[in-house]
Parts: C-alpha cells; structure tokens; sequence
C-alpha cells in the first residue's frame, strides 16, 4: 500500500510533460506557418515580376515585327512612286513626323501587332508603354529607328486603384514603394534586353543601351522603372535585303530572278573585256574595255555598239557636214558619204566607148597609119555592142573640209551622208 502514492505521483509528473510538449509543437507549428505564408507571398510577387518581364518581352517583340513591317515609313523613305499594293498600309502612329513619339499596347493590338486577347496591362508597373526614337539622317544610311519598351510606374507590390487606362501614364503616386528584388526578377525575365534605372534614377541602363530616363519620359528621380530595348540593329535583320532598302547591297555571287528586272537610273556593268577575246556563257552580255556593249556569241565577245548611227542626211554639192560629238574618249565621230541621186550630162571628155562596134557608115572619112579611123559627115545606120563594151560615167562624192564635194557638180545631185560615233 506504501507504494500506491508514488506511482501516482509520477503519472502527475508525466502528464504534465505531455500538455508541456503539445504546447511546444503547436507553438512550433504556428511559426511554421507564419514562416510558410511569407515564403509563399514571396513566391507570389516573383512570380508576378517574372511574369511582367515575359510581357513586356511580348511587347517588344510586337513591336521588332512593326518596324521590320514598315520601316520605310518610320525612316521618312518616300514610296509615292512604287507601284500600288508594294508597301502595305502603314497605322497612323508609325508616321510621325519628328524625332520620337510614344504609344501603348493599345496602339499595338488596334494594330494587330499584338492579339485581342492579351492583357491590357502587365501584372506589375501599372501599364506598359512604347517610345520611339528616330536618329540621324531620314532617309539615309545613318538613320536609325530605337524602340524601348517600359514600365509607366516602378515595380513594386503595390496596386494602382480603380480602373487604369493604360493609354496614359499619370505621374507616380506619392507613397508608391519600389522593390528592389522583384526588379532584379522582372530583369531575369527581359532576356539580356532590360535595363533599369534603380540605382541612378536619371539614367536607364542595361547591358545593351543607356539612356536617360527623361527621353523616354520618366521623371528623373523615379526609381525603380525597367525598360527593354527594340532595335532592329540588335538581331540579324540588317543582314537581310529588305523591301525599300536605302542600303547599298553587295552580293558575292550570282542572282537570279524568275521575272524581268526593272531600274530607274540604268544598268551599269562593271567589266572591261576586249572585244573578240574568248567567252564561255553563251548570250551573256558586259561592257567592253572601250565602253561598248558586247555579247558572248559563238565562244568569242561580239561588240554590239562598235558604230552607233545618230544621224543621216540628204545633202547637195558643197553642203557642210558637222562631226556628231562623241561621249568619252574611246568614242570617234564619223561622216560616210555616198550618191543618192545622180545628174551627170555627158560630154566627150565624160564619155568612154570601148568595145567592138560595127555597123555601116556614109560619109568621108580617112584611116591613119595607127588604124584610127575618122569620120566626117552623117552617122548612117545601125551598131551594135560586144560584151566587152561599155559607157562609163564619172561622179562621185566625198567629204572634203567638213563639206560635201561632188563631182563632176551638178544641182541635182544628192549626197545621204551618215553621222555617228565608232568605238576606237
């Protein structure tokens, strides 16, 4: 019986130990908790930063596609002369006339540069703006079109209140906290192409651009804002021969085309082959080493050009010929002359009979000691001619002095003198 108090005693002890440790583990639970629905908070506001990285990536890339679209039209490139249905309708804010202009997201999904479904607003920074900036000379090989991509507030927790027009960018509110971590995620997300101006508020910077805040229109003491860069010179677009090119283009080989090719200025042909030297692409055209056009045919270079007829003239006795001027050095003029028209009266000196001719004659007459025979009187009777007979006539014409020269002259004569210019 001696014993029954101290067993008693000691299941007391023992069941105040046991209300001791459930204490203890819910107190360990309860800050388990509290521990567990920060770091799920946390969880929460990264995933939000992230997510606001990816759309304003979505952004800019809505925009690369506007600019590759119709960069003639934000480089002032005139296209009034192409043909109708070459360059598709530009929207109006891609036409602004100076050197920067500011849109939205709405701008881009009237545009249907981003679809109707996506969110009007990013999950943090309020809203999401684009400002464009023209540089250098337009149109022109220095002009340069630099889109960013940025967020109207700082990232932070906060919320804006009621309803957000994301057309606009108000100013930042005054109690608006910025947070530094969640700026570091939505940069993570941006893929190289961010940049932020939490340490210098004047100045957005990133490792692709630097800028300040005021040109993109930010306060130069708000902190906290993220920006990315959307440059056409920042991807493998300049590579690439694209319609209204500005750019001299060089190719290192061949082209081919399945229609004609058309110029507006001309065909120029840098090459410099000696006419009738050896060729081996037959029909293929260049330009020789005396500037004339030649053709490859039959394994040679034919010149095309060597004489080039600019002028052709009727012209009477004593008419002045003047020398066509020539372009270049390797080009001569020339005057060529023939008959066109003959008028010629035929006198003893004109007239030269050779031949047999026979037939009868009357009169009186003699024979010398060389044979000649000489008759005076009446031509009575018939003769004929031998193949061997012939009458010659003696005019001709040329170009003596910068004249026509034709003789025996006459008035009705006409010399057709051609003019133009031969290869030397």
């Amino acid at each position: 019986m001696g014993k029954f108090p101290s067993r008693l005693m000691r299941r007391k002890r023992q069941d105040g130990w046991a209300i001791v440790s459930v204490m203890v583990a819910m107190m360990i639970t309860g800050l388990l908790a509290i521990y567990a629905s920060g770091k799920w908070t946390t969880s929460v506001y990264e995933a939000q930063a992230e997510s606001t990285g990816r759309y304003m990536t979505k952004v800019r890339g809505a925009i690369l596609t506007a600019l590759t679209k119709h960069l003639e039209v934000f480089t002032l490139v005139d296209t009034s002369g192409a043909p109708p249905g070459t360059y598709a309708p530009a929207p109006a804010w891609a036409t602004f006339a100076g050197p920067t202009t500011t849109i939205s997201v709405a701008d881009l999904k009237v545009s249907k540069f981003l679809e109707g479904g996506f969110p009007d607003l990013p999950p943090l920074g309020r809203s999401i703006h684009i400002n464009l900036q023209r540089t250098g000379t337009c149109p022109g090989t220095d002009c340069n079109v630099t889109a960013y991509v940025y967020s109207c507030w700082p990232i932070s927790k906060g919320k804006p209140s009621g309803a957000v027009d994301n057309t606009t960018c108000p100013a930042v509110p005054g109690n608006w906290q910025t947070d530094s971590s969640l700026v570091g995620a939505v940069m993570i997300a941006a893929n190289g192409y961010g940049g932020t101006n939490s340490l210098q508020p004047a100045t957005m910077r990133g490792p692709l651009f630097s800028v300040t805040s005021a040109s993109l229109g930010i306060p130069a003491t708000s902190a906290g804002h993220v920006a990315l860069l959307a440059s056409l010179n920042d991807s493998l677009f300049p590579q690439f021969v694209r319609q209204g090119d500005t750019r001299h283009i060089y190719l290192n080989d061949s082209l081919s085309v399945a229609k004609q090719i058309s110029t507006d200025e001309g065909l120029l042909i840098n090459t410099a082959v000696v006419p009738g030297s050896p060729c081996s692409t037959p029909g293929l055209y260049a330009n020789s080493n005396k500037n004339t056009m030649v053709k490859c045919i039959g394994g040679n270079w034919f010149e095309l050009d060597g004489y080039m007829l600019m002028a052709a003239q009727s012209l009477a006795n004593g008419a002045a010929v003047v020398d066509p001027i020539c372009p270049g050095a390797n080009l001569l003029p020339f005057s060529f002359a023939s008959l066109q028209n003959a008028d010629v009266t035929m006198t003893g000196p004109d007239i030269a009979v050779t031949g047999v001719i026979s037939g009868g004659l009357t009169g009186s007459g003699n024979v010398n000691a060389a044979g000649a025979v000489s008759v005076s009187g009446t031509f009575n009777g018939t003769t004929t001619s031998t193949a061997a007979s012939s009458i010659r006539v003696a005019q001709g014409v040329s170009i003596v002095a910068g004249r026509v020269v034709i003789t025996p002259p006459s008035a009705n004569a006409r010399a057709l003198v051609l003019q133009g210019c031969r290869s030397s």
